[in-house]
């Protein structure tokens, strides 16, 4: 109600807390939860705007467990129109939650291993436009994360119907190594990169584009000049 008390509430509802129907009318909706300001915030919000989705909230169950739960709720009106109170439907997310958990665990994980790379790593999609890169592969070119990603791969070199001819190739052959590139940074300065590249599929074996690592070989190309 808007004072915040449970008027009604259903089976579903007292098998999730663990108490009774007769337990649960009367009592403080807020208390259930182990953030009781923000239930409160989430009742206010509802009266003030009439629908809230999507609103997490984390119940304590009478066995003390706590459950991971998404309200849907909105005002419901008598007759005449005047607000009589909220009606809610909670849904056990806690499963949800603990594997999006592990899907950000697993997430920072693999970025943390790419971050990690001493190459610069990019990907590359079939049309030939950047997808993503790692930070060793901004500090080759000079360009930000965000100026990369969305443009064309072959207009960072020197030949770029040659970065064109790579992505191609390893589209249709599914690989290739040690291909060299003379890559152009925002400086304007040139440097030797060798690519090592490969497609990579979605878990329904869609082709998604092109995995691939660039080592600056500059140095390398240098000394073999001298020998």
């Amino acid at each position: 109600d808007p004072d915040g008390y449970i008027t009604d509430v259903n089976e579903r509802i007292c098998q999730m807390s663990g108490y009774t129907r007769t337990e649960l009318l009367g009592t403080q909706f807020a208390e259930y939860f182990t953030e009781p300001e923000r239930a409160w915030a989430g009742v206010r919000e509802t009266f003030e705007k009439g629908v809230i989705t999507e609103y997490m909230l984390t119940l304590v169950c009478r066995t003390r467990r706590q459950m991971q739960v998404s309200f849907n709720a909105s005002v419901f009106r008598d007759p005449c129109g005047s607000v009589r109170g909220i009606f809610a439907s909670a849904r056990d997310i806690t499963d949800r939650v603990r594997l999006e958990e592990q899907l950000r665990e697993q997430q920072t994980y693999l970025r943390g291993l790419i971050e990690s790379s001493v190459d610069g790593l990019i990907t590359v999609d079939p049309e030939g436009y950047i997808t993503d890169v790692n930070e060793q592969m901004c500090r080759m070119t000079g360009y930000r994360r965000e100026e990369l990603i969305g443009s064309l791969f072959k207009q960072y070199f020197v030949e770029p119907e040659r970065a064109e001819a790579a992505v191609k190739t390893t589209l249709a052959e599914g690989v290739v190594t040690n291909y060299e590139l003379r890559l152009r940074t925002k400086e304007g300065h040139k440097t030797m990169v060798s690519f090592n590249a490969s497609t990579f599929y979605n878990v329904d074996h869609q082709l998604q584009g092109i995995f691939a690592s660039a080592r600056d070989t500059e140095e390398q190309v240098r000394l073999q000049k001298q020998l």
